[in-house]
């Protein structure tokens, strides 16, 4: 059984349905946060100053934890923007006396402004260091009862969708420099090379025809020239330089230690010099690998043992990263022929006579021999 989850190795998302790594009773049940129930969980904990926010201890622990409130990110959103209208949508707070339903909802508001303001620090400390902040529009599709296509939304970044992920960048972070520390010949990682520059020559050309200069040396350089290539009477511009900046990235793969230098180990778009994924076992199989070796590495500081049984040397650890990468791309084709394939199926749907639904401005960026490179921003 569980070979069958090591060759699926991710979870597939398709734009009506997706396909599970684990069975339902795992994936939706049994290892999913729901509000007031205890859960079994492998946990960093960090230590912050009050101030600064810089990390003074790290801690690596199987607990138990509890999570209060089950939240849908706009739920969420709306608190932080102070929208108390989204209370209503939060199952916990049903049914409590006024006061305390008041006392609990000022408490939640508190945490979620909290993790909100660390997560701006951590993101501008990245940024610092040449994190880029690309452009990329994902698309949703939304079904009505019928299972017919209602409505494709552009699915737009909240803030508090950033938050949560700026907190698993630094989880994921922290576990690679622990395991890579223990099993520095047998650790399961995540690199991003640098873009090769030829990539590149394309969207210095289309800033140069606006008058900007993009400097591609390192990811800082980039940042900065991308963040200086802002044209107020056109906010497309920048847009389309960071959409074409996206493009030209090379793939993150997921790698053994024991199979590359150290300085190959870096993360291109993270500004990170270790990284790995391991905040959704659920979903992806390399964060199973990634939580046996944490749990490894603890049990060797806590009981003075090096617990190295069941774990994969790098040769065998080389090979099933090998084979993560190719079933991730697999995932990756799937999901974007089939958004494409809703995409026709909701425009076919639609009248030529309204043509403000099957028409929309674009931008050639670039003339080919066989045609020509267009953006749409819509």
């Amino acid at each position: 059984y569980f070979y069958s989850r090591f060759l699926r190795a991710t979870t597939y998302y398709l734009a009506d349905r997706r396909y599970d790594m684990l069975p339902a009773v795992l994936s939706a049940n049994l290892c999913s946060l729901l509000g007031n129930v205890d859960r079994y969980a492998l946990s960093v904990i960090w230590e912050l100053d009050k101030a600064s926010y810089e990390i003074k201890r790290v801690q690596y622990k199987r607990t138990i934890i509890r999570s209060s409130y089950k939240l849908f990110y706009e739920a969420a959103q709306a608190l932080l923007d102070e929208d108390l209208t989204a209370a209503a949508e939060i199952l916990e707070l049903k049914g409590m006396e006024e006061n305390t339903r008041r006392q609990k909802l000022d408490e939640l508001m508190w945490a979620i402004r909290k993790l909100t303001d660390v997560a701006r620090h951590l993101r501008a400390r990245r940024s610092s260091y040449g994190a880029l902040e690309l452009e990329g529009v994902e698309i949703r599709v939304q079904l009505d009862d019928k299972k017919n296509i209602d409505d494709l939304i552009p699915r737009q970044p909240l803030e508090v969708h950033e938050t949560i992920a700026e907190c698993m960048i630094l989880a994921n972070h922290w576990v690679a420099k622990k395991i890579w520390e223990v099993f520095p010949h047998q650790a399961l990682l995540r690199q991003h090379p640098p873009p090769r520059q030829e990539f590149f020559s394309e969207v210095r050309e289309c800033a140069g025809a606006k008058g900007f200069s993009i400097d591609t040396r390192s990811n800082k350089a980039l940042a900065d020239s991308l963040d200086r290539a802002v044209d107020s009477s056109d906010p497309l511009v920048n847009q389309l330089l960071r959409s074409m900046v996206t493009q030209a990235m090379s793939n993150a793969v997921y790698f053994s230690t024991g199979s590359c230098p150290e300085e190959d180990f870096f993360h291109y778009g993270l500004a990170l010099d270790k990284y790995t994924h391991f905040t959704s076992p659920i979903r992806r199989y390399a964060d199973i690998i990634v939580h046996r070796l944490l749990l490894a590495a603890t049990s060797r500081e806590e009981d003075g043992v090096g617990a190295r049984d069941g774990l994969l040397g790098n040769k065998e650890l080389e090979e099933l990263c090998r084979h993560i990468n190719n079933r991730n791309r697999a995932a990756q084709h799937v999901q974007k022929q089939s958004t494409g394939l809703f995409q026709c199926m909701f425009f076919s749907d639609k009248s030529p006579a309204r043509e403000e639904q099957r028409s929309a401005d674009g931008v050639i960026y670039s003339i080919r021999t066989n045609g020509v490179l267009v953006f749409v921003p819509r």
